[in-house]
């Protein structure tokens, strides 16, 4: 349920990544299209957005869980960030 909040890159990301423990960044990263440092900040995102939940969960369980979420336009324009952050150090 709280993976379907996820934008689709970070989905995929995910899942792959978890459900073939085999996989490594690099291989998930060509599946993907994405850069290793990249997937690399989706796994944390990720994680610390399921600790947050997780968390939440169980502290304040009135609360409702997709509360704290980032939804797919958030994570958009976390990557469009991290691309133009990423074309600037190129750049430099």
């Amino acid at each position: 349920e709280l993976l379907q909040d996820l934008a689709p890159s970070a989905r995929a990301v995910f899942e792959r990544l978890y459900g073939d423990p085999q996989l490594s960044h690099a291989e998930v990263a060509a599946r993907v299209g994405l850069s290793v440092q990249r997937v690399r900040q989706i796994v944390c995102e990720v994680r610390k957005v399921l600790r947050a939940e997780l968390g939440e969960a169980v502290e304040q369980p009135e609360r409702s869980r997709s509360s704290g979420t980032l939804d797919k336009r958030s994570w958009s324009e976390a990557e469009d960030a991290q691309r133009r952050s990423d074309q600037r150090s190129e750049g430099d």
